[in-house]
């Protein structure tokens, strides 16, 4: 099995185990679902866009990106879908990152901190699934990353 095998099923594993979290916040009303909706959907958007801004870092949409985040979702993205999906939100990937994922996760820690620590592991083990996958890590791909990271600085 391949590093990038075992990155995938060890991502899959713990998305697995998020949704669980989210779902035991919600029958416990931890989560408030009517105002803020469903939570796996809520982090759910987080994580789909941080992937898709750091497909986007190197400026190549590689067939090997959209495979891995089609795996990993059940998605069926091309890599001319992707770019088009990048291109069509790109300002709100940016405020997304800059501004509502330190809050959410500030949100989700101020919840339930072990949960907040494995949604931002998941998000740190798909970049580096994504960042592996074409092969090449490239300068601008390492700069999205630290820029995800500071999302969950304390």
């Amino acid at each position: 099995m391949s590093r990038l095998q075992e990155l995938s099923n060890a991502f899959k594993f713990q998305y697995e185990k998020f949704l669980h979290g989210c779902d035991a916040l919600e029958e416990k009303d931890e989560w408030d679902v009517a105002a803020d909706g469903e939570m796996e959907a809520y982090y759910f958007n987080d994580l789909i866009c941080i992937i898709i801004k750091l497909i986007s870092a190197d400026g190549d949409f590689s067939p090997a990106e959209a495979k891995y985040i089609n795996d990993m979702f059940g998605f069926t993205y091309s890599p001319e879908g992707l770019k088009e999906l990048y291109e069509t939100n790109k300002n709100d990937i940016n405020t997304l990152i800059d501004e509502e994922i330190p809050a959410g996760y500030a949100k989700m820690k101020s919840i339930n901190a072990g949960l907040a620590n494995l949604y931002r592991d998941l998000i740190l083990q798909a970049c580096e699934i994504i960042v592996e996958s074409d092969g090449i890590i490239h300068i601008a791909e390492n700069k999205q990353i630290n820029r995800i990271r500071a999302c969950f600085a304390e």
